[in-house]
């Protein structure tokens, strides 16, 4: 009993190793953000991210980020006293969200819940869109940006 112990220990450590050398590879494809038809300011925007995980290249593992940073952001034009104006991106709302796991057909999901509150309404000419980021890199470039349709007041 102790050979057989023994072994399976060794099997393991040496299956643990060789992982260790394989290059880890965080990545996702095939992304499809659903966000509904638009949003109301004030109101929650229910996001969800589906994504597959890629294939492996030889030498490596794939997996999924554990989490991706959601912002949801307007973009307007702030005007100068001196009738210049300078375009600005604000971030109305951020959400660290953890991976759900895979769904069907091998997709991973990140599901949560986005408001801009009502003193960031804006004007007409106001943009809003959704943000994705590596949580692990920060604020650093997105990695997707979807536009979104902003709806009239209730």
């Amino acid at each position: 009993m102790f050979a057989v112990g023994f072994s399976a220990l060794t099997v393991a450590h040496v299956v643990l190793r060789l992982r260790e050398h394989r290059r880890l590879r965080v990545a996702l494809e095939n992304l499809s953000l659903e966000r509904g038809e638009g949003f109301r300011v004030g109101e929650p925007l229910e996001v969800r991210l589906l994504a597959t995980v890629p294939e492996a290249h030889q030498g490596e593992r794939t997996l999924a980020p554990a989490r991706i940073t959601v912002r949801l952001m307007r973009q307007f034009v702030h005007g100068e006293p001196d009738g210049h104006g300078a375009l600005v991106n604000e971030c109305c709302d951020e959400v660290v969200v953890p991976c759900d796991g895979t769904t069907r057909a091998g997709r991973v999901l990140y599901a949560c819940e986005l408001c801009a509150r009502p003193e960031h309404g804006g004007d007409a000419s106001t943009r809003w869109f959704v943000e994705l980021h590596e949580t692990a890199v920060g604020d650093g470039t997105p990695f997707f940006i979807a536009g979104l349709r902003r709806l009239p007041a209730r």
